[in-house]
């Protein structure tokens, strides 16, 4: 199964969409929950493993619908910096697969070139759009950091769309086309053979230049060669615009339920070695109940609310009463 992705560029989640969200936390292992108040015990911390807190998260996630193959581990690296001991010398193409053995050793590096996600994805719309979670969890000495990165997938442009927007024809069109077809099956039975030749010393062209030599000769010449995927064909024809009201709606839904689970489920895993999590979870709220933020503009609003339980009062007609009585005076 193929779990290697090899990216060009930058950004490792290109081919999946466009990030849409991205936030980290972390947390002090180390760092004791308080105890009974009252017997003042102190509680014993525990020593949590990745692996058990991953499959905390997974076993959550599935409670939210998602089948067994739409949560799955991927490992990341750039085109640029694949590691020699997985790449073949010369201009072969990168792998697509890693092996166990070679998992451990790059996750035991704090900066390896080999990066392991949890991906969590889910298609809604006829596949139309699909909405995928990247999470990875890194222990850092005392430390335990959970990465987690929003990409959407949107619909094809409308402009991609032509084919669906030719009308039914009738049996006008129909004679007519089978006109057209008869002059330009002709005109096809005479252009074919010239075309064929034309094709044949294209080939032959090939066999004796060897265009794989220039391939060749740019990873020779270039220690840095990237060897990463391009931007694939469904990405490159994706629209952010084209998400229609209730396709927003869904995916908005599907974010604040992902979000949901996965700091829920990181939280419990915490608190069952007895870690204290308070930071967290006032974290939590924040990312469920996200305010409003504005950098390098001015925001202009008659009413404006923010926040869990917050309101807005009829401050205008307060306003307006007030103006009247002192134009009466």
């Amino acid at each position: 199964e193929k779990n290697l992705i090899v990216y060009a560029g930058n950004n490792p989640f290109s081919n999946f969409g466009s990030v849409f969200g991205r936030w980290i936390l972390s947390v002090d292992k180390k760092r004791a929950k308080a105890g009974d108040a009252i017997s003042g015990k102190v509680l014993s911390v525990g020593d949590p493993k990745i692996s058990e807190i991953q499959t905390s998260i997974c076993t959550n996630l599935k409670g939210s619908g998602l089948k067994e193959q739409n949560i799955r581990k991927l490992y990341f690296t750039q085109g640029k910096n694949i590691p020699q001991q997985i790449k073949k010398p010369g201009p072969h193409r990168p792998p697509s697969q890693i092996r166990a053995e070679h998992m451990e050793e790059f996750i035991a590096q704090p900066d390896s070139p080999i990066r392991e996600y949890l991906w969590v994805r889910k298609t809604g719309w006829g596949r139309e759009i699909s909405t995928s979670y990247f999470l990875r969890l890194v222990e850092d000495e005392d430390d335990i950091n959970l990465e987690v990165t929003a990409v959407l997938m949107s619909p094809i442009a409308d402009q991609h769309r032509w084919i669906d927007k030719i009308p039914p024809r009738g049996f006008r069109q129909f004679m007519g086309d089978l006109f057209i077809s008869i002059f330009s099956g002709t005109a096809l039975m005479i252009w074919s053979p010239i075309y064929l030749f034309l094709l044949l010393q294209m080939g032959l062209g090939k066999i004796f230049a060897d265009p794989d030599k220039a391939i060749i000769r740019a990873v020779e010449q270039q220690p840095d060669y990237d060897f990463g995927a391009p931007v694939g064909i469904r990405k490159q024809l994706s629209d952010p615009s084209a998400l229609s009201y209730f396709q927003n709606t869904d995916r908005k839904m599907t974010e604040t339920a992902f979000t949901g689970r996965i700091l829920r489920a990181f939280i419990d895993a915490l608190e069952a070695y007895n870690i204290d999590t308070s930071e967290l979870r006032e974290q939590r709220t924040t990312l469920l109940n996200q305010g409003i933020i504005v950098q390098g503009g001015d925001l202009k609003a008659k009413n404006v609310t923010a926040g869990l339980g917050s309101r807005i009062t009829n401050v205008a007609s307060t306003i307006s009463g007030r103006s009247k009585e002192g134009s009466s005076k």
